[in-house]
C-alpha cells in the first residue's frame, strides 16, 4: 500500500488532467489527484498513472458511481454509502 502525503483536488469544469495538469502535479511531488467521479475517465487514470500519480474518485453517492469508478481504474474512492462501496469492491475482479 503506497503512502500518500499530497493530494490535489481537481474537479472543475474545463480541467483535463490528461492534458493540463498531470506534468505540473508530478513535478510538485503530489502523490494523487482527487477527481469528481463523473469526470474520472480512463484517460484521466492513464494520464495519472503514466506520471506515477494515484487517481482517486470522490462524490460517488451510490452503487452505480462506485462501480463506474472501479471500472475506470480509480485507485481509491470516496463514497457516501460505505456499504455499497464495500460490496462493490468485493464484487470487483
Amino acid at each position: 500500500m503506497p503512502t500518500v502525503d499530497e493530494i490535489f483536488a481537481c474537479c472543475g469544469p474545463g480541467v483535463d488532467l490528461a492534458l493540463d495538469m498531470a506534468d505540473p502535479l508530478a513535478a510538485m511531488d503530489v502523490d494523487a489527484v482527487n477527481v469528481f467521479h463523473h469526470r474520472l475517465g480512463g484517460h484521466t487514470v492513464a494520464a495519472a498513472h503514466r506520471r506515477d500519480l494515484l487517481a482517486f474518485a470522490w462524490g460517488a453517492r451510490g452503487r452505480s458511481g462506485i462501480e463506474r469508478a472501479i471500472r475506470r481504474g480509480a485507485d481509491g474512492i470516496f463514497a457516501d454509502d460505505v456499504g455499497a462501496l464495500v460490496a462493490a469492491v468485493r464484487r470487483a475482479p
